[in-house]
């Protein structure tokens, strides 16, 4: 059963070229804000998208 919130833009799941994005700007030793720019996303999905992937970002 689906709520009406999982129509917000947040609730979409993250694909796997913005998983790629992350990794390759992480890896350049970009800070969370920046990926988040460049990603068009919260900061905060983003320190989760990393997280999630086990990686290390620059604050």
């Amino acid at each position: 059963m689906t709520s009406s919130f999982d129509h917000f833009v947040g609730a979409s799941e993250d694909s796997d070229l913005e998983r790629r994005k992350l990794s390759a700007m992480s890896r350049r030793r970009y800070c969370a804000a920046e990926i988040a720019a460049a990603l068009r996303r919260h900061v905060g999905s983003v320190k989760r998208m990393a997280r999630e992937m086990g990686l290390l970002l620059k604050k």
